[in-house]
């Protein structure tokens, strides 16, 4: 039977990791100014993906666990790209009068007058 190690990440590799995720955080709210919406939802979702590795791996010790918890984390991960990847492609194929652009309140049909 294994013994339980503690494994600690240094205060370094913590603020490396904090930093860059301050990093990308600037770079998801610059990317929300892209006029492009195509483009700036792929650009937004690809930051997502980086951030949401970084604190996945490194404050979830995903790195130190074992070969069963990491299949179990990177098969999640695949469900999840799978799950938003058909999400965009019925987003991207509808017909722009489909889509909805404003409050859906203003889209729903109107209640019947009573006599």
């Amino acid at each position: 039977m294994e013994e339980h190690v503690e494994h600690v990440t240094s205060p370094f590799a913590s603020f490396v990791v904090f930093v860059l995720l301050l990093v990308l955080l600037v770079a998801t709210v610059l990317a929300a100014a892209i006029e492009h919406h195509v483009i700036g939802i792929v650009v937004a979702l690809s930051i997502a993906t980086v951030k949401a590795v970084l604190i996945i791996y490194y404050f979830m010790n995903v790195r130190f666990a074992d070969v069963v918890t990491r299949l179990f984390v990177v098969s999640a991960f695949l469900w999840l790209l799978l799950l938003i990847t058909l999400l965009m492609a019925d987003y991207l194929t509808r017909e722009s009068s489909e889509r909805i652009s404003g409050p859906v309140a203003t889209h729903m049909p109107s209640p019947a007058q009573p006599a």
